[in-house]
């Protein structure tokens, strides 16, 4: 192992399956230790970040962590700006990162979250949904499906169960009705159709497969419209592994 380690910044809150599960740490082996810090806090002194998932554009102290590196990583990460109705570009400061992939479909280089190198997509994908729809909210920012339409339908949050549990649940609807990013994400890779209700962030606007974007009244006409991706999970670890190559050569040079 070599002996500079690497900082990796990412969003450390137990209440969000999507940000716990999105470090690349979790999925490749960088042959250095790894230091895990939450991405809101100080920056830091470090010769290698790694900045990795989620909507770390938002955050302009990973823009003041990646200045005190001679290697940074962005990997997977993408817009997050609320209330906004639209994809927005990333910042200024995402051109200071010695190698960037992003989440977002317009980005130089798509690199999307890296949880889809999780093997427990692959036998979810070759199940039947039990229901016909299954409902998936981000318990802080979400809607809570309010209507009375929704009074029926299987619901879970996005702090009520971790990794496997959460694939499980979203794997058991034929489609999925959410307003959280990795649960429209994931239900794609697991091959539901999906549609994203009161669509509160730019991110909701930058995925590449993207899902069907609704009102609570709508979601229903939405779900009609609503696709299945069948190459997506092929394509999202084609991106990660060709990503993760260019990055093992970058570290090859600092000892």
């Amino acid at each position: 192992m070599n002996n500079r380690p690497i900082v990796n910044l990412y969003r450390i809150d137990p209440d969000n399956v999507g940000d716990l599960a999105s470090t690349p740490r979790k999925y490749f082996d960088f042959g250095r230790e790894i230091r895990d810090r939450d991405l809101g806090e100080e920056p830091l002194w470090s010769d290698i970040i790694l900045a990795g998932g989620g909507g770390q554009f938002q955050f302009p102290k990973v823009g003041e962590h990646i200045k005190k590196s001679i290697l940074s990583i962005g990997w997977g990460i993408g817009s997050n700006h609320h209330h906004v109705e639209h994809a927005t570009p990333p910042p200024e400061w995402s051109d200071q990162f010695t190698i960037l992939g992003s989440r977002d479909k317009d980005a130089a280089r798509w690199v999307p979250c890296a949880s889809c190198m999780s093997p427990e997509f692959d036998p979810l994908r070759s199940t039947e949904g039990r229901h016909e729809f299954v409902l998936y909210d981000h318990w802080l920012y979400g809607t809570g499906f309010r209507h009375p339409q929704f009074e029926d339908i299987p619901r879970a949050t996005n702090r009520d169960f971790d990794f496997s549990k959460t694939l499980e649940f979203l794997a058991s609807g034929r489609t999925v009705i959410t307003t959280s990013y990795h649960g429209a994400y994931w239900a794609t890779l697991l091959g539901r159709r999906c549609v994203v209700v009161n669509p509160w962030s730019s991110k909701f606007y930058t995925y590449r497969h993207a899902p069907e974007l609704a009102s609570e009244e709508s979601w229903r006409d939405a779900a009609g419209r609503s696709t299945v991706y069948p190459s997506a999970l092929d394509e999202c670890r084609e991106a990660n592994l060709n990503f993760f190559e260019d990055v093992k050569q970058l570290l090859n040079n600092i000892p």
